[in-house]
């Protein structure tokens, strides 16, 4: 056999793993995802939009009754008042 076909042979063949370094792959991979921040902000804007809608649906139950009640009385009123239609 040439020896460059031999040296091919030997540089192209991979090494089986065994299990422990397979468990430290996934070790490191969970380590490096724990320790990756990239969503951290994402979820602080999330909760902070989500706290915003939650405070305006809280400000709109609170005053929506007052508002119909109130914008039912002006109506009232108007009706009650009439047109000028001549000059």
């Amino acid at each position: 056999m040439d020896l460059n076909v031999l040296t091919l042979v030997t540089v192209t063949r991979r090494k089986r793993r065994t299990n422990g370094e397979r468990d430290m792959k996934l070790v490191n991979l969970i380590n490096t995802f724990a320790r990756d921040e990239d969503g951290a902000v994402t979820v602080d804007w999330v909760v902070l939009t989500a706290a915003i809608v939650g405070l305006g649906i809280a400000v709109l139950t609170t005053v929506g009754g007052a508002t119909d009640d109130y914008a039912t009385e002006i109506g009232n009123h108007l009706s009650s008042l009439g047109i000028k239609t001549t000059y």
